[in-house]
């Protein structure tokens, strides 16, 4: 399920479509949640939405309790669209056993500058994890706290693959220009213990990090990865571009929507629907009746964003579905779609 914030690629961690799903819940959705109608003038599709705002926060509540600590992990994310009880949520997350969603619940923090959850991150900047301790340096820093996040700048040089993504894409939301330079340097940096797929995640992920700085010119980076041969590495670029509002690959987005597999289809849907573009309802909606859970997870996400009573009468039936993530997906976008400003 989040802006990014999101790729916590680790061994530990979730596939590149649950990054997606990160990428996605730790985005404001500002085509519903900011444009809210006069109560008397609201229409049929946002009406459908409100109406299961309930019951999608009973779900979050639900996950963020699963056996399964992905699960606890996205319920935390997903949790970012009710932010008047994210709080014990956020406590839940940080005395979990699972390093992945202490990770989560420090992102979190950081994130949403939840100031008075900084006392409660500063133990685990002694964790065993490094991608733990780089999230606690972020937590303390965005909430003003004095932290040496030296060591966080020092894992971009890291030779594990994993360590350097979280590094980058926790640098490129501090805010801190002089970050730039040292991304830069790592996304020249050889990579041996990564695969070719890999490889090609974290230079994005770099390059994303770059932009969100401030500097453009690491666009090209990420347009490119939306053509690479990985299919994981596609998906998680359209994404990106389409967070990042790219108007240049409007129209390369556009011709993907009739590109196999569904999971790409259903990014450039999503990515399409950031820029106020509705034409990949059908690819949501094909990917919303998908055998795979993954897609349908996927088009749960994206569905909310859509203006139209079909969009939102499938992704709140997506909030019966047999798989607890997909369910968890469709709380996720209702959730954001229903954000009062």
């Amino acid at each position: 399920m989040v802006e990014q914030t999101r790729t916590i690629l680790t061994k530990h961690a979730r596939t590149p479509l649950c990054l997606l799903l990160a990428a996605a819940c730790w985005l404001a959705i500002p085509l519903l949640a900011t444009h809210a109608a006069p109560p008397e003038t609201t229409p049929a599709w946002r009406q459908r939405l409100d109406a299961a705002r309930q019951k999608a926060i009973d779900q979050v509540l639900a996950s963020s309790h699963s056996d399964n600590a992905m699960l606890r992990a996205n319920a935390l994310e997903a949790a970012h669209g009710m932010p008047k009880r994210i709080t014990p949520l956020v406590q839940l997350g940080l005395e979990d056993g699972n390093p992945v969603v202490q990770f989560t619940a420090l992102v979190t923090i950081g994130k949403l500058q939840l100031r008075e959850m900084a006392p409660a991150s500063k133990r685990l900047l002694a964790s065993s994890f490094q991608f733990v301790q780089a999230a606690a340096m972020f937590a303390l820093h965005r909430c003003g706290q004095q932290v040496n996040v030296t060591p966080l700048a020092m894992m971009l040089a890291n030779t594990d693959h994993a360590v350097r993504s979280n590094a980058a894409m926790l640098l490129g939301q501090m805010d801190d220009t002089s970050a730039i330079d040292m991304l830069k340097s790592l996304a020249r940096s050889p990579m041996p213990r990564a695969s070719a797929a890999q490889d090609a995640i974290v230079r994005i992920q770099v390059a994303e990090a770059i932009v969100k700085l401030g500097d453009d010119s690491a666009l090209n980076a990420i347009r490119a990865g939306a053509y690479s041969q990985f299919d994981e590495v596609r998906v998680l670029a359209v994404t990106m571009l389409g967070n990042l509002q790219d108007r240049r690959m409007e129209k390369g987005i556009a011709g993907m929507l009739a590109t196999p597999p569904i999971e790409i289809q259903i990014a450039a849907a999503g990515a399409l629907a950031r820029r106020g573009r509705f034409e990949g309802l059908p690819a949501l909606i094909e990917g919303s009746r998908s055998k795979l859970p993954t897609a349908r997870a996927q088009s749960a996400i994206f569905l909310p964003m859509i203006p139209n009573d079909r969009a939102a009468n499938t992704v709140v039936s997506l909030l019966d579905d047999s798989i607890e993530q997909v369910r968890l997906s469709a709380a996720a976008g209702i959730l954001q779609a229903t954000l009062k400003p």
